[in-house]
């Protein structure tokens, strides 16, 4: 039995031996010839985000690239941008920020593991000034804030035309308008939408008084604000109009064909419901010696507990020339309640004119002047009734001596 055992054992020793040495004699054989990557990636699409960018925007590039070794996420995108000066960048990445008005030049650079690289060709893309500096300050000054480009213009702005940025006694703000407007139903959603969003809130009490304001015939209208601090708004007014475009000397070019246009307005505003604070808005914008001639006039709407007044460019009105003025707007008020302020300016000395005026002519302008001082305070209570929210309005002018 130990002879049996023991020969069993050397047999199974010598295929282990056998492979042992096989194995030995494989790894003495030469290794093959390496694979050298001489192949770059494949790009088969690019594209930028956008064709139109606002100075200070981000801009994306997409690309669709491949290779034969590398993965797709190992591939080291390189962007060569070159700005409206001449002056290139790379930059590693898909994205890059615009910060100079003009036309701008990028080019793609895909580079495998291996060192290959391909380029895309060159991609464009137009950038505009978007809101100047003299808007952002005025907006910043005036409300304390400046509206956004893009929430105005969304993301598409090769179809807007600046109008004009002012800053008056009235008010600060800018006027756009988008030109040649096809879809207006989604142009105009698709901007609510981005206001709202942007923190805007509809003020559909106001949408009455612009209804009675345009000469022309206008549709789509709105008005939004958003507030800011203390009683200080932004508002945006909108509406769409189609007209004739003009001339370059401002006539109308009779051989054009008519354009629908959205118009967009963007303004500061104050203004507050109750009015309880007559005296104290007053004195603090006009000083206490204006606001004891403003203040009495007032009375109608503190006395209105049921109406709601918005006061808008509350704010000296031609201050250059020594004029001060408020706007209101007066809701749920009756002819009786008018009359009855009447008989109030009546006894503060203003001539104020009789109730049927209004109701024939559809204003009235009640009266003060002292005529030793040659100081006037002026009212003018308008009727909108026909609104299909009805108002009056309100505007007490006073020009000191």
């Amino acid at each position: 039995m130990k002879k049996f055992k023991t020969f069993l054992s050397i047999s199974m020793l010598i295929p282990m031996i056998m492979v042992t040495a096989c194995g030995e004699k494989s790894e003495q054989e030469p290794d093959p010839t390496p694979v050298v990557d001489t192949t770059a990636p494949t790009i088969s699409s690019s594209e930028l985000s956008r064709d139109v960018a606002v100075v200070g925007d981000t801009v994306e590039v997409t690309l669709n690239a491949t290779d034969d070794t590398t993965a797709a996420d190992s591939l080291v995108v390189t962007l060569t941008v070159t700005d409206p000066s001449g002056t290139a960048s790379a930059i590693e990445g898909t994205s890059f920020e615009v910060d100079a008005a003009g036309n701008y030049s990028v080019v793609a650079t895909v580079k495998d593991e291996a060192g290959n690289e391909a380029t895309s060709t060159a991609m464009t893309i137009e950038v505009l000034e978007g809101w100047n500096e003299e808007f952002v300050t005025v907006m910043e000054e005036g409300v304390g804030e400046a509206i956004p480009f893009g929430v105005v213009f969304g993301t598409d702005y090769d179809y807007y035309t600046m109008v004009n940025v002012y800053q008056t006694p009235l008010g600060c703000g800018a006027d756009a308008v988008i030109e040649d407007v096809t879809e207006t139903d989604a142009l105009v959603d698709d901007f609510v939408e981005r206001l709202l969003a942007a923190g805007y809130e509809e003020n559909a009490l106001e949408v009455p008084y612009q209804e009675q304001s345009y000469t022309e015939e206008v549709t789509h209208i709105g008005v939004y604000d958003k507030h800011v601090e203390g009683n200080d708004y932004i508002r945006v007014t909108t509406h769409v109009y189609t007209s004739v475009p003009e001339d370059e000397d401002g006539t109308t070019d009779t051989t054009a064909q008519e354009v629908t246009r959205f118009y967009i307005e963007i303004r500061n505003a104050t203004y507050v419901t109750g009015h309880t604070r007559d005296a104290d808005f007053v004195d603090g914008v006009f000083g206490a010696d204006v606001a004891a001639k403003l203040v009495p006039s007032f009375e109608f709407a503190s006395n209105n507990e049921d109406g709601v007044i918005y006061l808008t460019d509350f704010n000296p009105i031609m201050n250059d020339t020594g004029m001060y003025g408020i706007q209101g707007k007066l809701y749920d008020v009756t002819l009786d309640e008018i009359e009855a302020y009447l008989t109030k300016l009546e006894a503060l000395g203003y001539y104020t004119g009789l109730i049927e005026e209004l109701e024939a002519n559809g204003y009235l302008t009640p009266m003060w002047m002292g005529y030793d001082t040659n100081e006037m305070c002026m009212l003018q209570i308008a009727d909108y009734t026909t609104a299909s929210t009805p108002f009056y309005t309100l505007d007490i002018i006073y020009m000191p001596a």
